[in-house]
């Protein structure tokens, strides 16, 4: 068993702020509306900017967990999603301990038979990050308004597990504040992984960066654990 922040619930403020009335993004490419970017909400800490997360259902947003760690009283810090200019009271539902797997998951409070996002479940892949593989960063500039960044699995931080090697980072350099967002496969429109921590990688003559992902195996057995939405009925399988 690994060490989760359990015991604790915070109360988080939810600011929600993109134009439109649905929920649903209408695209002519319907691959471009599986990696709908209005799925994407702005997380702030204390009134602070922190990061970046994603409708995971109707009522549940999965981000990433390092935002917690340094929270001196996390029974009254204060957390606010921003997404389509309204508020939600939120909680944390868990947070696991990012050292082990970055994620986190936040429950709106009083959702229950009153969806917030009206939208598709969030797919999840079902094979893990490629190097060279093209994806696109879910994202929201200062403005709010959502973007979808294009970028590769990178080929300088790879993992071998049961003789299938897979990639850990992605090749885009994101800003701080980026940290929770979704990874989507291009081609399949399904979440490959979760934007975790920027790594400087050492360099004799410049300073070369990468962007770590919690990998798709590792998101779903954390949401498989605490319990979330039935994750692997959300899986998108492969071609």
């Amino acid at each position: 068993m690994h060490a989760r922040y359990n015991g604790v619930f915070l109360n988080v403020v939810a600011f929600l702020a993109v134009a439109g009335a649905s929920g649903v993004v209408q695209a002519s490419d319907p691959t471009e509306a599986a990696f709908n970017p209005d799925r994407t909400v702005a997380i702030r800490v204390d009134g602070e900017p922190a990061g970046t997360g994603s409708w995971l259902d109707a009522n549940t947003v999965v981000t990433a967990s390092h935002f917690f760690l340094n929270v001196r009283d996390r029974e009254h810090v204060q957390v606010e999603v921003v997404w389509r200019g309204e508020r939600y009271q939120a909680t944390l539902r868990n947070a696991e301990n990012p050292a082990y797997i970055d994620a986190s998951v936040l429950d709106i409070d009083g959702g229950g038979t009153n969806p917030v996002w009206r939208g598709a479940p969030l797919a999840l892949c079902e094979d893990a990050l490629q190097a060279g593989q093209p994806v696109r960063v879910g994202l929201r500039n200062e403005q709010g308004i959502a973007t979808l960044l294009r970028s590769y699995g990178s080929p300088d931080e790879m993992v071998m597990y049961q003789d299938r090697a897979s990639s850990t980072a992605i090749t885009a350099f994101l800003k701080p504040g980026d940290s929770g967002a979704s990874v989507y496969d291009e081609a399949k429109g399904c979440m490959v992984g979760l934007v975790s921590l920027r790594q400087k990688v050492a360099d004799d003559w410049a300073e070369v960066y990468t962007t770590k992902v919690v990998s798709i195996s590792n998101l779903i057995k954390f949401l498989n654990e605490e319990g979330s939405s039935n994750p692997r009925d959300n899986k998108r399988q492969s071609n």
